[in-house]
């Protein structure tokens, strides 16, 4: 199927694998599967329960699907409350940030697909036109540079990364998209703003910090673990 190939082509980008299966050759996995109807399409994902296509079989269509309900949830952070934004803003982490602002109440799917592509370099952000959290997303954003919520047109894609000042120091900027609302130019400027190497400096860093706390944690049961034999004698 020429839609089949193209969606095949399309996930292999973002690590999602499109693969068939001849009930003739297999038909123990088309029961298990109910397949009573040909072609049928099943998005498997980790730990959750197959999820059973019915909509159009076009390439452009199952990808949004897929993206849907696969792709962007660890991704995108939702701004809904102070802990989010606090993570998000965090000031100690030199990874550039990419915030969406929509009037739309959830992420769109192709936001999500280059935040997947750009997740070895950036920290991706959405926040809807109806959030609560909205004035205190701006007020974050104010406090970088000159925002004005009441002047945002939506959706309004803002990248938050930083420059050196005049004065040799490094001071956070705020830069506007201003392109088409196109998957290829929102990846263009998301890309420009990448930091892997950041990226990969701060993962590690976590990594080893993850490594000492469990080293720590072990080290206190193995300590707790002599004084009650010690109390026991």
């Amino acid at each position: 199927m020429p839609a089949m190939e193209k969606l095949a082509s399309n996930m292999r980008d973002i690590g999602i694998k499109v693969g068939a299966v001849d009930v003739g050759i297999c038909p123990a996995l088309a029961a298990t599967y109910q397949t009573y109807t040909i072609p049928q399409f099943i998005l498997f994902r980790p730990n959750k329960d197959p999820l059973l296509y019915t909509r159009d079989r076009t390439a452009k269509a199952m990808g949004k699907y897929i993206l849907k309900h696969q792709v962007g949830k660890k991704q995108v952070a939702l701004l809904e409350d102070n802990k989010s934004i606090d993570k998000f803003f965090n000031v100690t982490s030199k990874i550039p940030r990419i915030l969406l602002l929509s009037s739309k109440p959830t992420v769109p799917p192709i936001f999500k697909e280059a935040c997947f592509k750009q997740r070895k370099g950036l920290k991706c952000g959405f926040v809807g036109k109806n959030f609560n959290s909205l004035e205190s997303v701006s007020e974050r954003l104010n406090k970088i540079g000159n925002f004005n919520l009441s002047e945002v047109k939506y959706p309004s894609l803002l990248a938050i990364s930083e420059v050196e000042n005049s004065n040799e120091h490094f001071q956070h900027r705020i830069e506007s998209f201003k392109g088409d609302i196109s998957f290829d130019d929102v990846f263009k400027f998301m890309q420009s703003h990448s930091n892997e190497m950041q990226w990969k400096i701060e993962e590690g860093n976590k990594e080893k910090d993850e490594k000492k706390l469990l080293t720590n944690e072990q080290t206190n049961a193995t300590t707790a673990g002599i004084d009650g034999v010690k109390n026991d004698l």
